[in-house]
């Protein structure tokens, strides 16, 4: 049984998307400034997504969790600021 109405549903649907819109605009905002970058670098760093993660022993599996939301972020940036991750490596590499 279904417990919840079309016009629930669509407007559940709808403030969905008005969230995933925000989210997406907020990343475009912070990839567009240079210091925005900077910060997104660090943050992609700490969550070692540029290093290896194994360990040999538990701290492997910290390591991985960290890596799965630097991961996460790295995938919303290749996806909505392509551009801009590309100038953030450029700016990394300078």
């Amino acid at each position: 049984m279904d417990f919840f109405t079309n016009s629930e549903q669509r407007q559940a649907a709808e403030e969905q998307a008005r969230e995933l819109a925000a989210e997406v605009a907020d990343l475009r905002w912070v990839m567009s400034d240079q210091r925005g970058r900077r910060f997104v670098w660090r943050q992609l760093a700490v969550a070692g997504i540029y290093r290896p993660s194994y360990t040999g022993d538990d701290r492997t599996i910290f390591n991985e969790g960290q890596r799965n939301v630097g991961l996460h972020l790295l995938s919303a940036i290749t996806e909505h600021c392509p551009d801009e991750y590309l100038q953030m490596l450029k700016e990394h590499q300078q």
